[in-house]
């Protein structure tokens, strides 16, 4: 399989931010899919160590999407500086592939 879809990463400070973002990309058919868990996170922001709660966030979409996803998450996250780490999916079952393809927004890759 190319990599034509990916995971992309990213961190919220709560729930309420984090339900209503996901809501927006599901919404959208910019992610197929949504999960997300607690984390405790140590982080370097502005000459300090930061020890926080947050929720780590994965989202199943194709590559292709990035940047649609990128541009809502930015424009809605209560961060200055909101994690966006896309990983590329090597192998999925193909039954998983084609419902991602039959939620996900039609995109020109």
């Amino acid at each position: 399989m190319n990599n034509s879809y990916s995971i992309i990463m990213t961190t919220f400070p709560n729930q309420e931010s984090l339900e209503k973002i996901s809501s927006k990309l599901l919404e959208s058919g910019l992610a197929a899919c949504i999960q997300y868990f607690d984390v405790m996170s140590m982080f370097s922001w502005e000459g300090k160590i930061n020890k926080e709660p947050e929720k780590l966030v994965l989202i199943k979409t194709k590559s292709s999407l990035f940047e649609d996803v990128k541009a809502v998450i930015t424009e809605e996250h209560p961060y200055d500086v909101p994690e966006l780490i896309q990983l590329p999916i090597e192998k999925m079952a193909e039954a998983y592939q084609l419902w991602m393809e039959s939620v996900l927004k039609k995109s020109k890759s």
